[in-house]
């Protein structure tokens, strides 16, 4: 009210009485004048005064009708009311006030003490407005201290839940169930990195309604991927929107790259809920910047300990597993197969005349053709199928769930491939290379990986013995099969 001049609506069916009032305060007021309550009523609605001047004495609706429905409007039961009139009785003045009038001033009006009236209720109708913004910012402030305290809360049961968290996989679920809690009512996903192509993200985690995002995308579609940054859309005219949409968000969005080292973790995508104020919004924002911390920290420790395991169980020249891993997993995969009834296949590999080959071409050549071999071999695998480097130039493959004779028609298959290989170093390419395989099969109730290997390693002797680049079967299980 410092800035403009207050505004008082007074409503009275005498001319002679509004002029008399428009005389005493247009000059320290705009004055706003109607002659009958439910014309007072439409403009108080139309536009809210900050003070009303009412007439007791008028036909139909009178004064007092008037200050009660006055005062059952919420948008207009705090404006201050002021009984002004001729009715000088000590009834009509206490029904005014139990009305809810803030004065009665009888008429005729002393012109200084009822300026001094109205701007002492101004001053209190003011000081009421400032209170009740103050305790109004405070319950919002409250507000937002309980909510992040709660957020605190289940955040760090997050982080706990992720740290315990054997893999990513895990971790994934971790994350979809504890966004769900922290931004409730806005929908949202994870998605990181797909292990066939790195340059696509694959959704691994979602919470709430999230239909607009595929569920494979490119990477260099999302601007916060691409920036490395927070994406925060509010205005979809104006603001420079994603490409990985199926359509068009319904509503606003952040996106937050979850990036550690220059390496890209993955994407937290936020779909905001269009009620949201401003204050509300920052705050999300605070919230996802915070979680997406979390996110990045639990995702990078558990992709360190994975590639921790990895290391240690797998061979660095092949990316086969190793001998280590061949121990610790050929006697379980024994008793597994024991208890299925089931048998299991080990074959050992050898290349043929490798330390010539290396003697003549180098040990880089060599290892080339070890690489070579160990990715062809992973091409080849079943999802229960093992291949190990046993040592050297010597493989090993256990295959699960197989006969003899059905591991001997892969392996010959593999057999062919292989000498098929070609193995580019250096400038031009290396002379194809041949294989020699020993096949033997587990016996019924065999648990000693041991002497299921030296059986196969035995049948490779004989394929070396026999000419190599071929596959022979262990002895017992080849008279068993029929063959010579």
């Amino acid at each position: 009210m410092a800035d403009q001049r207050p505004r008082i609506l007074a409503i009275d069916d005498t001319p002679a009485n509004l002029l008399i009032l428009g005389t005493a305060l247009s000059e320290e007021f705009d004055l706003q004048i109607a002659t009958s309550g439910p014309e007072g009523l439409a403009l108080a609605t139309q536009s809210p005064p900050d003070l009303i001047l009412l007439d007791v004495m008028m036909p139909g609706m009178d004064g007092f009708e008037t200050c009660e429905r006055l005062k059952t409007m919420p948008t207009l039961r705090e404006i201050p009311v002021v009984f002004v009139t001729a009715l000088n009785e000590i009834d009509a003045e206490s029904r005014g006030l139990r009305c809810g009038a803030a004065d009665y001033i009888l008429k005729p009006i002393n012109v200084a003490i009822t300026q001094q009236r109205i701007h002492n209720l101004l001053e209190r109708d003011q000081l009421r407005r400032e209170v009740a913004h103050q305790r109004d910012q405070l319950a919002a402030r409250l507000q937002s201290l309980q909510r992040h305290d709660t957020w605190m809360i289940q955040r760090n049961q997050m982080i706990e839940r992720l740290l315990a968290c054997a893999n990513r996989e895990e971790a994934h679920q971790i994350i979809a169930q504890g966004a769900a809690e922290l931004f409730a009512g806005h929908a949202g996903l994870l998605a990181t990195p797909d292990k066939a192509d790195s340059t696509q993200l694959k959704v691994v985690a979602t919470w709430g309604d999230v239909q607009t995002v595929p569920e494979r995308f490119a990477a260099e579609d999302c601007w916060a991927i691409r920036l490395n940054s927070v994406h925060e859309v509010s205005n979809h005219a104006s603001s420079t929107q994603c490409q990985h949409f199926v359509q068009a968000p319904p509503s606003a969005y952040l996106g937050v790259s979850l990036m550690v080292r220059g390496e890209t973790l993955g994407l937290l995508h936020i779909s905001l809920a269009n009620a949201i104020d401003a204050e509300q919004r920052r705050e999300l924002r605070s919230l996802t910047l915070a979680v997406s911390e979390s996110i990045k920290l639990a995702l990078s420790n558990l992709q360190l300990q994975e590639e921790l395991r990895e290391a240690a169980i797998r061979d660095q020249l092949t990316g086969l597993f190793n001998r280590r891993y061949l121990d610790e997993t050929l006697p379980r995969e024994l008793h597994r197969c024991q208890r299925e009834a089931k048998l299991l296949v080990a074959a050992m590999l050898d290349v043929d005349h490798f330390k010539r080959f290396n003697d003549h071409y180098g040990h880089d050549a060599g290892d080339e053709v070890l690489r070579g071999v160990g990715a062809l071999l992973n091409r080849n695998l079943r999802a229960d199928d093992l291949a190990c480097r046993y040592g050297g130039e010597e493989l090993t493959l256990i295959l699960p769930n197989a006969t003899a004779e059905e591991a001997r028609g892969r392996l010959e298959r593999i057999r062919c491939d292989i000498m098929a290989l070609r193995v580019l170093y250096q400038d031009g390419e290396l002379p194809p290379v041949t294989i020699s395989i020993g096949i033997a099969a587990s016996r019924v109730g065999e648990l000693d990986a041991a002497a299921l290997l030296a059986r196969a390693d035995a049948a490779l002797y004989r394929a070396k013995a026999s000419g190599r680049n071929r596959v022979v079967v262990a002895a017992e299980q080849q008279r068993a099969s029929g063959r010579a």
